[in-house]
């Protein structure tokens, strides 16, 4: 595989795609530049602007602190950050430790559950369940907070045994009874509504205390402190020690590198797979970031029957479509710096709500997984209705109206970007306006799959156009060109 190929692929797969000007930024760092690169991110998430500012609507009296305003802070994200592992890992968190908006309608408490996740993306997996088992959505979800001695819900206990560590089949019904119990006595901290009169005022109280003003206690006289045994731990022990003890579980370890080989390399894990980053799992204690390379340095990664045949999820194939466009870089002077009570720029609102309005339609709508389990990944995103609504789907910033008076309509930023990407390969045959639209996007076409595309752009005189026609014109012929191309298997994968 020829070296840019090679960045192309981690591209992919490791970040968020972005196609050739993606692909471009990593070129002059190498091959192993670009995988440190990628590896490269600690701490809380650099955001563009205060997450608060969201909720800020100016066409209404008081703010509106909703997960449906929040979610615009991590599609800015996803559209603009240079930290594209952090925001794949946190995707894959998402559905691991999934939360629905359906059943934990507190927008504060969905908005420290989103920042949670792309904080710890990175972390060693002891400390990303610490996070997450305490994460008050979470635990609203899976009513971690009703469980009292006498009257432990196995609901949390279950899922967390079945789908955050060991995985299914690997418990018996005392283990959850007594996960139960081990974890009966925490309760959900809840100060919002006490901080003040208005939205506005509560928020302000949240920026001044630097707190979501939501957390977790425990109440002793709550607690079931009795004998109990989960997976050989045995004793009169409490949270802590449980999820110790699951985090560092060889079903985990299994369980987890498993599921995040899928994730990255796109096929199932054989059994050397399994035990070669199981192994680096006992070396590391479980970092995250450790097992990503680990998967990197596999050779199955980079195998035939891996490269370039995973199925996009829809929020990866809208993502992938923004970031090739460079939309981050063209809505950036946009975000300016304010205050919390100051709204943002009307123009954000628009490209955020279609980002989050044309992954909803492809059948993903980040904060709505189906269920506790997540999404199903793969193949099960593609339907006969799914691929109609991928081939209707294109970015935004692509077409204007200089004249409000005339319906002539013009290249935009993002259009004038893949007509000067095409126009300076200096076409002179049809198949070449195919191949720069294919890379442009980083995909890669069949001959079989090509040849029909050029040749329904010789009937249109494209290369005559590409010759000397004005940008409109050519944006017309790279418009249809584009349309034929997402129809094409090859473009829904990665």
């Amino acid at each position: 595989m020829e070296p840019r190929e090679k960045i192309a692929h981690l591209v992919r797969r490791l970040g968020l795609g972005g196609g050739a000007r993606e692909i471009e930024k990593y070129v002059s760092l190498g091959y192993d530049g670009t995988l440190n690169r990628l590896l490269e991110f600690d701490g809380k998430p650099k955001d563009a602007f205060n997450p608060l500012r969201a909720a800020v609507n100016p066409d209404a009296e008081d703010a509106e602190p909703g997960y449906y305003r929040f979610v615009a802070v991590w599609v800015h994200a996803l559209i603009s950050t240079d930290e594209p592992l952090r925001e794949k890992l946190a995707i894959f968190w998402h559905d691991h430790f999934a939360v629905t908006v359906a059943d934990v309608e507190h927008g504060i408490m969905n908005l420290e559950y989103m920042q949670t996740l792309r904080e710890i993306a990175g972390l060693p997996f002891s400390q990303i369940l610490e996070r997450m088992a305490f994460d008050p959505a979470l635990m609203r979800q899976l009513n971690a907070d009703t469980s009292r001695k006498g009257h432990p819900n196995e609901n949390f206990a279950r899922e967390l045994l079945e789908l955050h560590t060991v995985g299914i089949d690997q418990y018996e019904e005392r283990d959850i009874m007594d996960a139960a119990r081990a974890y009966s006595g925490i309760v959900i901290v809840d100060e919002w509504w006490m901080a003040g009169k208005t939205n506005k005022e509560r928020l302000a109280r949240m920026h001044d205390d630097k707190s979501m003003l939501l957390g977790t206690g425990f109440v002793p006289a709550f607690h079931d402190d009795g004998a109990k045994e989960v997976l050989g731990l045995k004793g009169s022990f409490g949270p802590h020690e449980l999820l110790a003890h699951l985090a560092n579980h060889p079903l985990t370890a299994r369980h987890i590198s498993g599921k995040l080989w899928h994730y990255f390399a796109g096929t199932e894990a054989t059994t050397a797979i399994l035990d070669s980053l199981v192994g680096v799992w006992q070396r590391t204690g479980g970092d995250t970031k450790a097992i990503v390379r680990a998967i990197t340095e596999r050779p199955e990664f980079w195998a035939e029957s891996a490269v370039r045949t995973r199925v996009k999820s829809p929020v990866e194939f809208v993502t992938d479509q923004y970031r090739s466009y460079g939309i981050g870089d063209l809505i950036a002077p946009l975000v300016r710096d304010g205050q919390i009570d100051e709204a943002l720029d009307k123009k954000l609102w628009e490209i955020w709500g279609g980002f989050y309005y044309l992954c909803d339609r492809l059948g993903m709508s980040l904060f709505r997984p189906p269920s506790v389990a997540g999404w199903d990944w793969g193949k099960a995103w593609i339907t006969t209705d799914t691929i109609a609504k991928r081939i209707e789907t294109d970015g935004p910033m692509r077409w204007k109206k200089p004249d409000p008076n005339k319906e002539e309509w013009w290249p935009d930023e993002a259009q004038k970007r893949l007509i000067a990407y095409v126009k300076n390969l200096r076409p002179d045959t049809e198949e070449m306006i195919v191949r720069g639209v294919e890379r442009f996007f980083d995909s890669e076409l069949t001959d079989d799959r090509r040849q029909p595309i050029a040749e329904f752009l010789k009937g249109l005189n494209a290369v005559v156009i590409f010759g000397g026609a004005d940008e409109r014109t050519m944006g017309w012929v790279l418009d249809r060109t584009y349309r034929l191309v997402r129809a094409t298997p090859e473009y829904q994968l990665c």
